[in-house]
């Protein structure tokens, strides 16, 4: 077991430590734990499942007094591995943590995989996901929509969340009210869209709306217009993320619900030049565009507050930068790794980029990168070289272990 990093502010604490695997590490973390639980403000652990489980098991420590922040990385393992560990209500280690606001999990050394579908690790139930809670994130793990549910309706505070969520068919959750009266931020990934959460929730605060489909399928636009107004939100930012599997027009339904935008983003990829892709994303380019191609004065005024506009680099977008010049801020376009070579050795656009900078509206040309950064598959060698890398002091350890690799025997 490795303490990463310490920070040394009296009175508390910050904690950062990469646990073992082995069948004691548990109670060692405990005994590292216990003398400075009521100084520690903030804890991160680098721990695999089976470890996690044991040291849940074990007898509660001293209450967390002062600990504002958790960060648990779990450290991933052979897709389809159960754990065959299951706890059933909140830890003893965690009961007493007054003062928590900000609880992070997520699975380390990731693929498109995420954790096994397999488990039965409850972690959910088991962590401190309290009604004291504002920032909550969950990525790279799969949810159910069950612990969805459990999690959202025992964090009744939160003020940001972010979720990665899967639907699974023998996981049936009856209809449960989930009121967040404070949420303002709400970024779910999906492996499977459902449109569960969205009939549930009711948001009244709630102003940025993230949305990334990790398969071909279409986003449940009409349940989050239905959400728009049973909450009576007023959505500032709205990210679409997924790859179509077919003519998903619900998506000018729900731009029309969501006039007050100042933030929109757009990555709608044609999943296998599924037929009439294009023609959706070119469609939604026009009515952004506030114009037909075809005639003009046919559609109104829409979307009069947006600011920032982040899109697929398809047909009809130059024609739409220009009748927006005088309103956007910022733009960035999508386009394939290849094509935006092949774009910037032969000066494609520049005539249009120079246009537009003219008239004050800066415009970015970008690789596409549809998939969350947690895809990304990393070596140990980069996972420890992150740790090791954080900012601290030296000084900071002077006086309490002295040195900040401290091993534990």
């Amino acid at each position: 077991m490795l303490l990463r990093y310490l920070h040394y502010a009296p009175p508390v604490i910050s904690f950062c430590v990469e646990v073992g695997s082995s069948p004691s590490d548990a109670s060692r973390l405990r005994s590292l734990l216990a003398p400075y639980a009521h100084r520690l403000d903030s804890l991160i652990l680098s721990i695999s499942p089976e470890t996690l489980a044991t040291f849940l098991h074990a007898p509660p420590l001293p209450p967390f007094e002062c600990m504002q922040k958790l960060s648990i990385i779990l450290e991933s393992a052979p897709e389809g591995t159960d754990w065959d560990m299951e706890l059933v209500g909140v830890s003893g280690v965690f009961a007493q943590v007054p003062e928590l606001t900000d609880v992070s999990i997520s699975l380390e050394h990731s693929s498109r995989a995420g954790w096994p579908l397999d488990r039965s690790f409850d972690f959910v139930a088991a962590l401190p996901f309290t009604a004291t809670l504002t920032n909550v994130a969950v990525t790279n793990v799969w949810l159910w929509p069950s612990e969805t549910t459990y999690l959202l309706t025992r964090c009744a505070q939160l003020v940001c969340c972010t979720l990665w969520c899967d639907e699974i068919g023998h996981d049936i959750v009856p209809p449960t009210p989930v009121i967040l009266p404070n949420l303002r931020e709400l970024d779910i990934t999906f492996l499977r869209m459902s449109a569960r959460l969205f009939v549930d929730l009711t948001a009244p605060e709630l102003e940025s709306l993230s949305l990334t489909g990790c398969s071909h399928a279409n986003f449940p636009c009409e349940a989050i217009v239905e959400l728009t107004k049973r909450s009576s939100c007023d959505l500032k930012v709205l990210r679409l993320r997924s790859e179509l599997s077919s003519q998903d027009t619900d998506i000018l339904a729900l731009l029309k619900a969501t006039a007050n935008l100042h933030t929109l983003e757009l990555r709608l990829t044609p999943y296998m030049d599924f037929f009439g892709s294009d023609d959706i994303m070119h469609r939604l380019v026009e009515y952004i565009g506030r114009h037909s191609l075809d005639e003009p004065e046919m559609l109104p005024e829409i979307l009069p507050n947006l600011r920032v506009l982040q899109l697929d680099l398809v047909e009809g977008v130059w024609e739409m930068l220009r009748s927006r010049a005088g309103q956007l801020a910022s733009v960035i376009l999508y386009l394939d790794e290849d094509e935006l070579q092949f774009v910037q050795s032969a000066g494609i656009f520049q005539e249009e980029i120079s246009y537009l900078k003219a008239r004050g509206l800066g415009v970015e040309l970008t690789a596409v990168e549809l998939q969350p950064d947690a895809w990304k598959s990393d070596t140990s060698e980069e996972a420890e070289s992150e740790l090791e890398n954080e900012d601290f002091d030296d000084s900071d350890f002077l006086g309490v272990f002295g040195d900040m690799h401290w091993w534990i025997t």
